[in-house]
């Protein structure tokens, strides 16, 4: 289901029903009713050596190896200023300010971005893996940090307002469960969805 007026660079197909409800503009092949192509199984921990640091469940940002780096398990906001993100309890770990860290982060749970990190002209070069579900909101800007890796989710994938990468790099946003895209972001990548 397609709706408002996404610029889409090739295809969008669907093997059973396709909606249009806006006005969208589409380089390649679109429509239902075309050949199913099989989707590989997305799971975060496949991902995670790709990791610079890992955000856990506890509080705790370290690195692969377990060494603490920050710790928040007694104050959220301890590895704000450093790397960005607050520690959110069972709801996981958030960048909620204007400010992030470059890297790769593999998160022990749910990850949230509702900030403005980043620029058009110094993007963020950050890639979120997470266990549990990715919601990014506000106004920010992002290249991946792995290569052709932007997010790996578990869960859901809930992006919205401006995010914004480079058109000239591509980072895949691979989701084991459910997608939902609105506002106006700008996305350059596979978008692989295996709705487990």
């Amino acid at each position: 289901d397609i709706s408002g007026n996404p610029d889409i660079a090739l295809n969008a197909t669907a093997s059973g029903v396709y909606t249009e409800s806006g006005t969208p503009n589409i380089g390649g092949i679109s429509g239902g009713g075309h050949a199913t192509v099989p989707i590989p199984p997305v799971a975060a921990i496949d991902h995670k050596p790709l990791a610079d640091f890992i955000l856990n469940g506890v509080g705790q940002l370290t690195d692969q190896a377990g060494t603490v780096i920050c710790d928040a398990s007694a104050d959220n906001a301890a590895c704000r200023d450093a790397f960005g993100w607050e520690f959110d309890g069972p709801n996981g770990w958030k960048i909620s300010g204007n400010s992030a860290a470059d890297g790769s982060f593999y998160v022990e749970g749910d990850a949230r971005v509702s900030g403005n990190p980043g620029s058009a002209a110094d993007p963020v070069a950050l890639t979120i893996i997470a266990e549990g579900s990715i919601e990014i909101s506000g106004n920010p800007n992002f290249t991946p940090d792995t290569p052709e890796v932007m997010f790996v989710s578990d869960g859901d994938m809930k992006i919205s307002g401006l995010v914004a990468m480079p058109l000239t790099i591509e980072g895949a946003i691979l989701v084991k469960e459910q997608l939902h895209l609105s506002g106006n972001p700008t996305l350059s990548g596979q978008i692989i969805v295996e709705d487990a």
